[in-house]
Parts: C-alpha cells; sequence; structure tokens
C-alpha cells in the first residue's frame, strides 16, 4: 500500500519492508532485526528458548498473508524450509498487532520481527529461534527515485544520522 501511495505522489515517504526491485522506488537499508517465536503467555512452550523448526511445525501458526505481506512470508518459508512438513497455518492477518491480538487469544504462534517485544501485548511472550536457523528482517525508508525536495531531503538526513547511531 504504501509503494501505491509513494508512485502515486499521496506520501513522500514511507517506512517498510522491503518489497523487491523497483526502478521508481528507491530505498535506504535502517536496520535489521531478529525474527522471534510470538507465543500464548499460558502455552507449554512459553519460557523455552530458543525453539527450532521442527518444533514449531508441529503448533499452529498464525501468519503473514502471503499476497500482502509477502516479505514476512518469504522470512517464515526460509525458517521452516529444513522442516520435515509445513507449518499448519490457522489464521493469516496483514497486520502486525493484528496477528500479535490473534497469538494472546490463543490461536496460535507467530513469527515476528523481535522489535513486537516493545508492543503492549501482555498475554504474549517470546523466544528466539536456534542460531542455525535465525533469519533477519530489514526495515528500510523509501522514497520515489526522484530528487528529493528540501523538506524530504532533510527527513533522509535525519534517518541516515539515525541510522548511524544506532537508533533505528
Amino acid at each position: 500500500q504504501q509503494c501505491k501511495a509513494l508512485l502515486s505522489g499521496d506520501i513522500d515517504v514511507g517506512l517498510m519492508r522491503p518489497v523487491g526491485d523497483s526502478l521508481d522506488i528507491r530505498t535506504l537499508a535502517l536496520r535489521d532485526e531478529d525474527i522471534v517465536v510470538a507465543m500464548p503467555a499460558s502455552h507449554r512452550l512459553a519460557g523455552q528458548s530458543p525453539l527450532d523448526a521442527e518444533t514449531l511445525c508441529r503448533e499452529p501458526l498464525v501468519s503473514f498473508n502471503n499476497k500482502d505481506a509477502r516479505y514476512f512470508d518469504q522470512i517464515a518459508a526460509q525458517v521452516f524450509r529444513h522442516a520435515s512438513r509445513p507449518p499448519e497455518v490457522v489464521q493469516v492477518a496483514n497486520q502486525l498487532t493484528t496477528i500479535l491480538a490473534l497469538v494472546g487469544s490463543g490461536l496460535g504462534l507467530a513469527l515476528v520481527p523481535a522489535t513486537s517485544r516493545r508492543l503492549a501485548f501482555p498475554k504474549v511472550v517470546f523466544s528466539e529461534l536456534v542460531p542455525a536457523q535465525k533469519v533477519r528482517a530489514s526495515l528500510v525508508l523509501a522514497c520515489r527515485n526522484e530528487p528529493p525536495g528540501p523538506v524530504l531531503a532533510g527527513f533522509i538526513d535525519v534517518a541516515r544520522s539515525l541510522e548511524a547511531s544506532g537508533a533505528f
């Protein structure tokens, strides 16, 4: 949705996950973060860390929609590529907050970016993936591939300095 808004001129800049190559959009990498497992606090695996894909594929999984959130769907495929079977996806959603709410309701586990820990979902806990199966997710600043105006140029400079300082 942000890409469409960028290309139409409705917005000048977006913070998003990578969406693939586009000659019309340029991106600036801001940060990479681990993917972690979100689960209900009452789940039998809560407090166990790290977890492997083989264990996870035996649990119900809440996943990102593979059409509208393709980036996270591809990340899940990376995590489960060496498992003996595919995970049992019980629900899909487009937004991280929806996924965490579904996890908190007890519907299943989810693979989410580590910054999800900062969100206030009291019934959700997080576990790491085993080191051999760790996957990272990128966050990028995106804008149209054209010379930016002075306000956008200033915004990009601030984002670069924040990224360089580790604030992102």
